[in-house]
């Protein structure tokens, strides 16, 4: 992401290893911000070394130059392993102002965050309701932290999140991510439409073919449309990109 300064902001996470790509650390999420050349400025990290990986997956810069981070931090530590959806805001130097860990005892994850005009976010992941059970999750939290309103939505097997964009006028926020209807059905791209100020689904739709199709990718058009991106088995000899465009209400045309 590029900054106000224009400078560029990079997260993720370590996984492997330590030593064996040139690193000490396993297990931590980080932000790290470079120059327009590319120089390392800082690299801070978060949650707890040599474990499975935390991770960040989003970040947006607020109005006050610091950032708001979306990912999933690793929770038990005795073996059985679960994520929560993890937001943390921190200042323009990458120092944590604030953390908040929500979700259950299995595996919840923030993948995606935007930014509102008025300084508030939009996050999009997962939420599972039991271990055969995911719901896509969207949540609408203030520039201080404070949840707004959270809402999930699925089809009783397995519904994720993975990107969200927000219309031009703020009034509708389009998450894709992927569905299927059996725990052996094949995966479909799924785009809903999420009421910004309520957090009410409004409308959802599913694309796609016989084989496993999961979109990771949306933005707006200039028609007030979406278009959205992913991997797709059912439209090619292999894995391909696979590119749909749809109308205001997720229809394709």
């Amino acid at each position: 992401m590029q900054t106000f300064a224009g400078d560029y902001i990079v997260v993720g996470g370590v996984g492997g290893d330590p030593s064996t790509s040139g690193h000490n650390q396993k297990g931590q999420a980080f932000i790290l911000r470079m120059s327009e050349g590319g120089g390392i400025q800082w690299v801070k990290r978060y949650g707890i070394s040599n474990t499975p990986n935390d991770s960040f997956w989003g970040v947006v810069q607020a109005d006050d130059g610091g950032f708001v981070l979306a990912g999933e931090k690793l929770q038990d530590r005795n073996f059985e392993f679960y994520d929560h959806f993890w937001i943390v805001k921190t200042d323009g130097n990458g120092d944590m102002e604030w953390s908040h860990e929500l979700g259950g005892n299995l595996w919840d994850e923030a993948l995606d965050i935007v930014k509102l005009s008025d300084d508030s976010y939009i996050l999009a992941g997962k939420k599972s309701l039991s271990s055969s059970n995911i719901d896509m999750w969207v949540m609408r939290i203030s520039s201080s932290g404070s949840v707004l309103w959270q809402a999930n939505h699925g089809n009783s097997n397995y519904d994720t999140g993975t990107s969200l964009t927000v219309s031009e006028n703020e009034d509708i926020v389009a998450v894709v991510g992927y569905t299927r209807n059996s725990s052996t059905g094949p995966f479909k791209y799924r785009i809903w439409g999420v009421d910004v100020a309520t957090g009410q689904v409004t409308w959802n739709r599913i694309h796609g073919g016989n084989q496993e199709d999961k979109a990771y990718g949306v933005v707006e058009s200039y028609d007030q449309g979406f278009n959205i991106v992913g991997r797709s088995y059912s439209f090619g000899s292999d894995r391909v990109t696979w590119l749909v465009k749809t109308n205001s209400s997720g229809n394709i045309y």
